[in-house]
């Protein structure tokens, strides 16, 4: 590893001591040096997949363009953005081990560019959003392969040539729909994982409000549905809700989801898109639905659900239109009751011991601790009271299960809180205890209404009402 970087620090004339040095580029390029290795090392290599001469001769000539890139951002002729787009056009032409290879650049450059602060018109790039996943797996491992290597350095003492670094807003949207392009042309876990986070990357980079209607909704959703089938990896749909949640933090995208994209005409001129809205948006739900039916007892598995939950409480809270997305059935269920069978299915599911039981019980913490914070903002809410509960109680089974919970959860000295530390289980069981409250209160109302009907019939006249 510190031959490989003495090498790219070489090519930079700086000595190898110094690759912890003022530089940001030096410092991607340490980041990332590995990869580049590999991916110089493919273009020698025939490869006996490829059955083209004139493809394998395109892929070597991008691989050679990105080398010539690189050594001649030296001269601070070449700006950051050329590097981009050649590792991104190498992703177009490339076999799977470069794009693999390629993508993991891209992405290593994007986080470096985003720590340091790189500006694009005059503003921060990096928008932190009011959801973000601290458990990425991606940007951890990443995180933690090149943590020893990165250090965030005083801005006059870095180095950084804004000029060479500066990326222009209008760089992102097609940036964003290349990225989007290679996911879905190769259905490799690994390539997939890279291209969503980087895809992550670029989306927190852009502005909220304005720039991801950009991405274009009605394209976003159709590829999201192909992301979020049930053949992709775990890890895949993971990132994919994740992507999905930042998008919808532009009120445009979240009032076009929301309303069936019957309110959204400048978005769908902007985007240009034939398809019915309504379609691709039922299809991302449908998708949605099923992450939520699928049986979580792993870590990963539980992490993917209580994401989703996450993203339906957000939907929710935007509103009627989105209260109505949670009623709303695009399944045999609504999402409302989806989610109150995910709470009863983790309530039955058993811990084997002999596995990583802090984690999982720790991931079944928190998901159950979401479904009933929206559980309860639902049933609490003075416009969403009446018909959430109503919904719960309209099947048998629903209600089963509703009458079963808050019965059972609040009691911290059975299954399942008795195998969490105390402070998970006490909140546990308020949250519970509060969810219980609100259903019987709304059997009490029910049973009473129904009394006061009958005692109407019976007299055939409506009840005195006292002065």
């Amino acid at each position: 590893m510190n031959n490989i970087s003495s090498n790219l620090c070489a090519i930079w004339g700086r000595p190898a001591n110094s690759m912890l040095g003022r530089s940001l580029i030096s410092k991607i390029l340490a980041s990332c040096s590995e990869e580049m290795l590999t991916l110089f090392q493919s273009a020698r290599l025939p490869d006996k997949c490829e059955t083209s001469t004139e493809a394998s001769s395109s892929m070597n000539n991008a691989v050679s363009e990105v080398y010539d890139i690189i050594v001649k951002m030296n001269s601070d002729t070449i700006p950051i953005q050329t590097l981009l787009e050649a590792l991104l056009n190498l992703c177009v032409v490339g076999n799977a081990v470069v794009v693999s290879r390629a993508l993991r650049i891209l992405h290593s450059i994007l986080q470096n560019l985003l720590t340091h602060g790189t500006r694009s018109n005059q503003r921060n790039n990096v928008s932190i959003e009011t959801y973000v996943d601290n458990n990425m797996e991606i940007e951890r491992n990443n995180q933690e392969h090149s943590s020893a290597l990165l250090n965030t350095p005083d801005p006059e003492e870095d180095g950084l040539h804004i000029g060479n670094m500066f990326l222009p807003s209008t760089f992102w949207t097609p940036f964003f729909t290349g990225v989007l392009q290679i996911a879905l042309k190769y259905s490799e876990e690994g390539i997939r994982v890279d291209a969503l986070s980087i895809m992550i990357l670029t989306v927190r980079t852009s502005d909220s409000k304005g720039e991801r209607e950009k991405f274009g909704f009605i394209s976003v959703m159709e590829s999201l549905h192909q992301l979020l089938q049930k053949e992709n990896a775990l890890l895949v749909k993971k990132h994919s809700v994740h992507l999905l949640f930042l998008l919808l933090n532009c009120p445009a995208m979240l009032k076009m989801l929301c309303s069936g994209g019957k309110d959204g005409s400048e978005l769908m001129e902007t985007v240009g898109c034939e398809n019915e809205p309504q379609q691709a948006i039922n299809s991302v739900l449908k998708d949605l639905s099923e992450c939520l039916t699928c049986e979580a007892t792993t870590s990963l598995e539980l992490k993917l659900c209580r994401l989703v939950v996450n993203l339906l409480a957000f939907i929710a809270s935007s509103g009627k239109l989105g209260y109505e997305v949670l009623l709303g059935s695009v399944t045999a269920h609504s999402f409302l009751e989806l989610t109150m069978e995910v709470l009863a299915s983790q309530m039955e599911c058993k811990v084997d011991f002999s596995t990583e039981v802090h984690e999982l019980l720790n991931e079944r913490y928190l998901l159950m601790r979401e479904v009933l914070i929206l559980l309860n903002r639902l049933a609490s809410h003075a416009m969403f009271s009446k018909p959430t509960l109503e919904v719960l109680m309209g099947s048998k089974r629903c209600a089963g299960l509703t009458i079963d919970i808050a019965n059972r959860l609040p009691q911290r000295s059975k299954y399942p809180l008795r195998q969490l530390n105390p402070q998970m289980a006490n909140d546990l069981a308020d949250l519970a205890q509060k969810f219980r409250s609100r259903v019987y209160g709304f059997l009490e109302e029910q049973q009473h209404s129904t009394a006061e009907r009958c005692d109407t019939g019976a007299s055939g006249k409506p009840p005195r009402v006292p002065r």
